[in-house]
């Protein structure tokens, strides 16, 4: 008999998988207590700290009019969730009181996630190495604990994502009408928290739980799987409605206005994944802040091209949901390489890592892949591939001309997407990156925020279009704390992406600086 291969596959658990995700638990609530005494921004009254940021500020107010009773939609700019949870703990802890939340949500966070390591390993130890994972990913990186330790919405809805993963692929094993009608609910539930998440989640877990639940013609698991999203919508609705009426919240009005834009999704990726320089220095993408997020990439896609059966429809699912989550959110028009760190954007992604270390710790521990080893490493170089790429600045020949200390004027307007503005100027980082400015494009003068954005590098910015803009010219007047150098002209030119693969110093890079050098010849 051949010898099978020593892919992931169902097999019961071991001693050591009952133990390993309370210790998991254990070393994470210590390591949120440590970051979260330690941290600068921590509050010592409710007007100090992070309560001083634009979001954490507006959580705060929300989970105080839900303590005193107050339901003007005017005090509840985001959906209710997370302030209706610290609502409780207003009065017990007038400071912060979204530390105990913060912190249940990281425990059912950690159990869901080995929960689902488990389940996509189907092997003895699959818990105790998710254990692990999240130990190494989470626990022990002051950048991701960083994320759990300071309000976002995204807290309770990456807890509630790797419940939903793990019910997923739990259905997928076997079917079970309790399994369902928690995932609807579960899936559901992340409306009160963040829609862009929610309809990535539903879309994803319900196409899998509907094509699974069809095909079994299991009819039972599919009522509960609709009764449980069921019952989610008409909570979500019942809150809505009770905040805001009939009417359109200004959270999504704002947000709708914001939006995404697919056609950078591209520049996104070099720029946020990869790495923004040399296009904006000082800066850096996942890749480099979290070491796991390409040996991640590789393994996932090695996985997903050597797996079968069950094992394969299991890690599809998940893979599918993290992937539609991440390029959400790279072609978020808000997201910009000078927030992802600084900023604590990388939030966005709290559920993402860890799954990721996941994936690279199966690249690690499954080395050799059977008979679909060629078809693995040739899946594995190609993910690589995606990863040797960079984003330059390459002048166009376009002008721009800088009329007096504040205003720029493109008589061209902004042209392609792709196209930036390099301008020389004196101002702060916050007064360049957070700043209002007057934006006139062919005679129209449009809003800022959604439209333009002025994106900090050394010496000034880089002014870029976060959408298409109407033809014709375009003038931009900055406030007075941003000083335009008018002794040196702006630069008009394009966001080039270059092949080029990451290596530094020694033959390696040479040669590998050739090939590239070939390859965009080509």
């Amino acid at each position: 008999m051949a010898h099978k291969p020593a892919l992931w596959h169902d097999s019961p658990m071991k001693a050591t998988d009952r133990a390993a995700p309370w210790a998991a638990l254990f070393a994470a609530l210590i390591s949120f207590g440590l970051r979260l005494h330690h941290n600068p921004f921590h509050p010592t009254s409710n007007s100090t700290g992070w309560w001083l940021w634009t979001d954490q500020g507006l959580y705060l107010r929300a989970a105080q009019a839900w303590s005193a009773g107050v339901l003007d939609g005017s005090e509840h700019w985001y959906f209710p969730g997370y302030a209706l949870l610290a609502a409780p703990f207003v009065r017990l802890l007038p400071q912060d009181p979204f530390v105990p939340v913060d912190a249940l949500c990281l425990a059912a966070a950690t159990m869901a996630f080995c929960a689902l390591a488990q389940r996509l390993t189907g092997r003895p130890g699959g818990a105790t190495l998710g254990a692990i994972v999240w130990v190494v990913t989470v626990a022990v990186p002051p950048l991701t604990m960083r994320m759990w330790v300071e309000p976002w919405t995204t807290t309770p809805t990456a807890a509630l994502t790797l419940l939903c993963l793990w019910l997923l692929v739990r259905l997928i094993d076997r079917p079970s009408a309790r399994d369902a009608a928690l995932l609807g609910l579960a899936a559901s539930a992340v409306l009160l928290f963040r829609p862009a998440d929610a309809a990535i989640l539903l879309a994803g877990a319900g196409a899998v739980a509907g094509a699974v639940t069809i095909v079994r013609r299991d009819w039972r698991s599919a009522l509960a799987g609709l009764a449980g999203a069921g019952a989610g919508f008409a909570m979500f609705a019942v809150l809505y409605v009770t905040l805001y009426g009939l009417k359109q919240s200004p959270y999504l009005a704002a947000s709708a206005e914001v939006g995404f834009e697919w056609r950078l999704l591209w520049l996104r990726w070099v720029t946020l994944v990869i790495d923004p320089a040399p296009l904006v220095p000082n800066e850096i993408g996942l890749a480099r802040a979290f070491w796991w997020v390409l040996p991640g990439t590789i393994g996932l896609a090695a996985c997903l091209t050597v797996t079968r059966g069950t094992a394969w429809l299991r890690h599809a699912a998940v893979i599918g949901i993290l992937t539609g989550h991440t390029l959400l959110y790279l072609s978020y028009r808000d997201l910009h390489p000078q927030g992802l760190i600084r900023y604590g954007n990388v939030h966005y992604f709290k559920w993402v890592l860890p799954v990721l270390g996941l994936y690279a710790a199966w690249l690690v521990l499954v080395p050799v892949w059977g008979r679909a080893r060629r078809l693995g490493w040739s899946a594995a170089a190609a993910a690589a591939l995606l990863f040797c790429w960079r984003a330059e600045f390459a002048p166009d020949g376009r002008v721009a001309t800088i009329v007096g200390p504040h205003t720029v004027f493109l008589p061209d307007g902004f042209g392609p997407l792709d196209q930036a503005v390099r301008i020389m100027a004196q101002g702060s980082f916050e007064q360049i990156y957070l700043s209002e400015y007057a934006l006139d494009v062919g005679g129209v003068r449009v809003p800022n925020g959604p439209y333009v954005k002025a994106e900090p590098i050394p010496g000034g910015f880089l002014l870029v279009a976060l959408r298409p803009l109407p033809s014709g010219p375009a003038a931009v007047q900055f406030p007075d704390d941003v000083m335009l150098d008018v002794s040196r002209p702006p630069a008009v030119g394009r966001q080039r992406i270059v092949f080029e693969i990451p290596l530094h110093g020694g033959w390696p890079s040479r040669a590998a600086k050739r090939l590239s050098t070939w390859v965009a010849s080509r």
